[in-house]
């Protein structure tokens, strides 16, 4: 018991004596913001303040074999949020020159991103929530139960980009408590991976997007499947974008949406912003069409947007109409 004692105590000492090669920071964000949507055949307008404020804690140095690691976790803390505060940049990464080997959950890459540019939030955001139903077929978090799981990944930086590969062992997984580890708390259970690259293929201004994501299904169930493909380019003061997304749901339906951005800056604060969606989905009679004006305005430690955003022939239907929508939002970094 003794010796066992002393074992104890010389592993926490040497915890304790590592601490101080490490670098511990604390930094947050919080968007605060204004919304009216409103739908011209479907009864049910919604108006009003929405909130999103977080905090990260991340910790990075040296460990005593010659590699490097960074590690941390976020609370989050939304509008109506009562679960998952904590659910957010969960990770434990080990880095060797320009490889990293990372653990954890909603810190990898993943398939929420675009490489059309735009000034302000993405269409997800503009037309999603409030007391309407969010009318939109378009998904910019594609296959986001994906990336809100614990996953494996690899990541390997090359002069022409970033490559990456992600294996989630259990989609929708995102952790128990401690002593119930061992208990999964998945949508169900299945697992996926994703192989994703993003860079500018050594070309200055360039962005291109690249990725493949497949979720496994029960028996007699399609598996699921994302495709990414985008390209843009930074001109200076302008910018031109396209992204195109498809993803085939477990019922082997497919919904192709085409993205499209351009923006240019009108001086060195303010920038404007144009984004076209047209999305197409099998089984529905019309194509979904999404514009969004925007308008930004950075003051240096805040930023304030504005967008104007209208959906044609909402969730593919003619009969559920127009949607429009107006917001404003004001956010801040420290």
């Amino acid at each position: 018991m003794k010796n066992k004692l002393l074992m104890t105590t010389a592993l926490v000492g040497m915890v304790a004596s590592s601490a101080a090669l490490a670098e511990t920071k604390i930094s947050g964000n919080m968007t605060l913001g204004y919304k009216a949507m409103s739908n011209t055949t479907v009864a049910g307008s919604s108006d009003g303040f929405g909130r999103e404020t977080q905090i990260n804690i991340t910790s990075t140095g040296d460990l005593n074999n010659g590699l490097k690691y960074a590690a941390g976790f976020a609370f989050e803390f939304d509008g109506g949020q009562s679960t998952d505060a904590s659910n957010e940049n969960v990770h434990f990464n080990v880095i060797s020159g320009n490889t990293t080997l990372g653990f954890g959950m909603d810190n990898a890459p993943n398939t929420s991103q675009s490489a059309a540019p735009r000034v302000a939030e993405h269409a997800d955001t503009t037309f999603g929530g409030g007391t309407v139903t969010t009318y939109n077929m378009y998904d910019y978090h594609a296959g986001s139960d994906v990336k809100e799981a614990f996953a494996v990944t690899l990541i390997q930086k090359a002069a022409i980009g970033q490559f990456s590969a992600s294996y989630i062992p259990s989609v929708g997984d995102g952790g128990g408590a401690d002593a119930a580890a061992g208990s999964s708390n998945s949508t169900n259970g299945n697992s996926a991976y994703n192989i994703i690259y993003k860079g500018d293929a050594g070309v200055k201004g360039l962005t291109i997007i690249g990725a493949y994501q497949k979720e496994e299904q029960s028996a007699g169930e399609s598996d699921i499947k994302v495709k990414q493909v985008g390209v843009g380019y930074n001109f200076g003061r302008f910018a031109l974008g396209v992204q195109m997304n498809d993803q085939n749901s477990k019922a082997n339906v497919d919904t192709k949406s085409y993205e499209y951005g351009a923006t240019v800056a009108l001086s060195d604060a303010i920038s404007a912003g144009l984004i076209y969606i047209k999305t197409d989905k099998d089984g529905t009679a019309e194509d979904e069409k999404i514009t969004i004006a925007q308008l930004g305005y950075n003051m240096g430690p805040a930023t304030v947007s504005f967008s104007y955003g209208t959906t044609e022939n909402a969730l593919g239907s003619a009969t559920v109409g127009d949607v429009d929508v107006a917001s404003v939002r004001l956010s801040t970094s420290f």
